[in-house]
């Protein structure tokens, strides 16, 4: 028996992800969340109940993962709106290009900051 799966990321890279599941169990949930190298996991907590709204989209794309970007304001989203993507490389691709501006700016700062000093001298 399938359960769904919803939980949502809090990332410091860039805008965070909501992410639901039709997964054959908790491991198989996990699975799909770590082929998005997503900031979260999903546990036994979010689980929904079969009559859950979400639950009638991830029926739609058994054991795929679904993202979406998470509002800013954390407040919940309709079901349907904005439209979920399916599969993970999408949400894999979103995050590896947040993660790689944070690094660019970083090493920029870090650039700008050694130049500073060696004027200073």
């Amino acid at each position: 028996m399938s359960t769904v799966f919803y939980w949502a990321e809090h990332s410091p890279y860039g805008p965070s992800l909501e992410f639901v599941c039709q997964a054959e169990g908790l491991a198989q949930a996990r699975a799909l969340a770590d082929s998005a190298d997503g900031l979260g996991r999903p546990s036994k907590d979010d689980r929904l109940r079969s009559n859950h709204p979400l639950a009638a989209v991830a029926a739609r794309h058994p054991g795929d993962l679904l993202w979406r970007v998470r509002r800013e304001d954390f407040r919940p989203h309709s079901p349907e709106e904005p439209p979920w993507q399916v599969g993970a490389e999408g949400a894999r691709l979103l995050r590896q290009a947040d993660v790689d501006r944070f690094t660019e700016v970083r090493e920029a700062a870090v650039v700008r900051r050694r130049e500073r000093r060696k004027r200073a001298r």
